[in-house]
């Protein structure tokens, strides 16, 4: 499965659905801060069904791109998969700080 995302600049919405993992970032990589037309950023992880390593830092890397575009970047519904993996690796509160 790989990881599909769904712009939706007029809600301010991200989509993020299936495996967020080293595979399938490549396709989403390097993110551009021209995806920040507005303020602010709902990422919606509902769908996602497995993450890894790699998959977290791609989080992080939209979080600095938001950071750098002046968009400011809120998640729901993240997986419990992701909490785990980001509380071991200490950078859940990075995660924490956006979280709705």
């Amino acid at each position: 499965m790989s990881m599909n995302l769904r712009w939706e600049p007029a809600s301010n919405l991200l989509n993020i659905s299936g495996e967020l993992n080293r595979t399938s970032i490549l396709a989403h990589y390097p993110i551009k801060k021209s995806n920040f037309s507005g303020q602010s950023l709902t990422v919606n992880m509902n769908d996602t069904v497995s993450v890894d390593t790699a998959g977290v830092a791609w989080l992080l890397h939209l979080i600095e791109t938001a950071n750098a575009a002046n968009c400011n970047i809120s998640f729901q519904h993240l997986p419990q998969q992701l909490v785990d993996i980001a509380t071991v690796t200490d950078v859940l509160p990075l995660l924490d700080n956006t979280a709705v």
